[in-house]
């Protein structure tokens, strides 16, 4: 009895302790996101959209850049002196003067009659186009200076010869030119002028006046007549 009392204090002896596990932890709970609506991970459309209207963006960029540059790096300034004969037209002088940045290629000018009237005479000239002159090889440099005629192809004369004096006279200078190097672009020009009289008749200067009035009616011009450009 007294052993086997000992073998069960033995046992008792060599049991060991449960082993507490800590609590478990839930996990934090997930937030939703700030916008359901959006995907986190764009799609390939999106970002080739985006590629497109950058481009575009920076062709637009590079267009008015370069327009800006042809608007104030070309300057072709008008000018004109009264006339010096009896031949009013013919003998006055106007001029177009590149005063720009860059020279001009393709220059083309023209006389553009649109309101002549004469004294003594019920002969006029409206909407007339005189004389299609060119700078040689087409080039107008900067600082050079291009004289374009008023010469009437079929001057209006007395019987004895002597050219009618003017009443009244109301013209444009039209030039064409492509600025270099942006010789895609085809620009013109409209400068008018008004004869200005002294008490006698006699035209004491040319003033340079707006010439929107008259644009429509030298395109119109333009379309019947079709000059070799």
């Amino acid at each position: 009895m007294g052993k086997k009392s000992k073998r069960k204090n033995k046992g008792k002896k060599g049991n060991k302790p449960p082993i507490k596990k800590p609590p478990l932890t839930p996990p934090p709970p997930q937030l939703p996101p700030e916008n359901p609506s959006s995907d986190p991970k764009p799609s390939p459309n999106n970002g080739r959209t985006g590629q497109f209207w950058k481009r575009i963006g920076s062709v637009l960029a590079i267009a008015v850049g370069l327009l800006t540059v042809i608007q104030f790096r070309t300057r072709p300034t008008p000018g004109a002196t009264p006339p010096t004969g009896l031949d009013e037209l013919a003998s006055s002088r106007f001029t177009i003067t590149n005063e720009g940045y860059i020279k001009f290629t393709d220059v083309k000018a023209v006389c553009f009659l649109w309101d002549v009237r004469f004294r003594m005479n019920p002969s006029s000239l409206t909407n007339s186009l005189e004389n299609i002159i060119s700078p040689p090889e087409s080039i107008l440099e900067t600082g050079e200076t291009l004289t374009v005629p008023c010469t009437l192809a079929n001057p209006i004369h007395h019987t004895s010869g002597v050219p009618f004096q003017l009443r009244k006279a109301d013209l444009a200078i039209v030039v064409y030119y492509r600025p270099w190097p942006f010789t895609l672009l085809r620009r013109h020009r409209l400068f008018r002028f008004v004869a200005r009289f002294d008490n006698d008749g006699k035209i004491i200067a040319w003033d340079k006046q707006p010439s929107a009035i008259l644009e429509q009616d030298f395109e119109d011009a333009m379309k019947t007549w079709k000059p070799p450009y």
